[in-house]
């Protein structure tokens, strides 16, 4: 049983394997429907998600808001924090930013 969502990935085009640092989990193509409905981390936003068919056409599996274009709120609010990080680094270094 797992103790942790797995960060799937598809190696060889042809087992599903976790690339989670200490986890040996794998399955083969052929039985990847028994990863349908558990929880895996998505490769974009690395929140955890439940796997699903349209998951599974990925090499490296995204969660529904990330195939949408939709990051997760936790995303979202990351990337304006690195924004006001960045416009702090162009001032300090004389650059106008592009807003």
């Amino acid at each position: 049983m797992a103790k942790h969502p797995h960060r799937l990935m598809l190696v060889n085009s042809k087992t599903w394997k976790c690339t989670l640092p200490g986890c040996s989990f794998f399955v083969h193509l052929g039985l990847q429907y028994v990863l349908e409905g558990k929880n895996a981390v998505c490769w974009e936003c690395g929140e955890v998600f439940t796997v699903d068919a349209r998951s599974l056409k990925d090499d490296m599996p995204k969660c529904v808001d990330c195939r949408l274009g939709t990051p997760s709120p936790h995303v979202a609010s990351q990337h304006a924090a690195d924004c006001e990080i960045y416009d702090g680094l162009l001032c300090t270094c004389g650059v106008a930013s592009e807003d």
